[in-house]
């Protein structure tokens, strides 16, 4: 007889389709606005169709798709007005993390980031010496990972496990507009910049100082907030 604590393989496949379809639009695999159907989605999984049902149901609560009545099921899109309602949440619950990561962030965790760090600045450095405008896909796409990681890893160090999971929900979000933007014109000056923040946070994390930690978080957010309403804005499918 089963455990009552032990998840069954239904529970176990929700799951599976429900993190595997997230880290599509993670990835940009699925486009911005993009109508999505459980059928496809089984087919490409490999995940029979009720458990991807059940998925896209928790992503449309989680706001990261909707459902149009007589079409189906969209990724979607923030307008302006969302995005500005998503970076003031952001600030909040990421700049709390953020102070909280600088009291409870381990000397593993430290040297995590400080290794992030470093695979960055090689990013950046042969992008200088190669003399290209922007970043290829491959190293843009590296970049994205290394940024989604780090976060990661300071939203873990804060040891609240709710904190973490809606953190996690905006930060798809806003990946899903970087998607639609074509966030892929990474150059030399927003990359060193990038960098340099980063690095700010991680020594006001070494040093446990929480009001700096909270301080460098809100500068990235504010930084992101700006960028991607200006991308909104200048994007050709901007209807405002």
């Amino acid at each position: 007889m089963r455990s009552p604590l032990t998840k069954s393989p239904t529970f176990n496949l929700r799951q599976q389709a429900y993190d595997r379809i997230r880290e599509l639009l993670r990835a940009g695999d699925i486009s911005p606005g993009e109508r999505v159907s459980s059928l496809g989605l089984s087919k490409r999984l490999g995940i029979s169709r009720t458990p991807v049902r059940e998925a896209l149901s928790r992503l449309c609560a989680d706001g990261v798709v909707r459902e149009v009545p007589g079409f189906g099921v969209l990724v979607h899109i923030p307008d302006a007005g969302e995005l500005r309602e998503l970076y003031a949440m952001r600030e909040v619950l990421e700049c709390f993390a953020a102070k909280e990561a600088a009291i409870n962030i381990t000397p593993d965790e430290l040297t995590r980031l400080q290794e992030l760090l470093l695979q960055w600045r090689g990013i950046a450095r042969y992008l200088r010496d190669s003399k290209q405008p922007r970043l290829e896909t491959r190293l843009h796409d590296r970049w994205i990972k290394i940024d989604e990681k780090f976060h990661e890893i300071v939203l873990a160090a804060a040891r609240n496990q709710l904190l973490t999971k809606t953190v996690d929900d905006m930060r798809l979000t806003s990946r899903v507009l970087e998607a639609r933007c074509g966030e892929d014109d990474l150059s030399l000056g927003p990359a060193a910049k990038t960098i340099l923040d980063h690095s700010r946070l991680y020594r006001a994390l070494q040093k446990r100082d929480a009001a700096a930690a909270e301080y460098w978080m809100r500068q990235q957010l504010s930084m992101g907030r700006e960028r991607h309403l200006a991308e909104l804005r200048d994007s050709p499918t901007n209807t405002e």
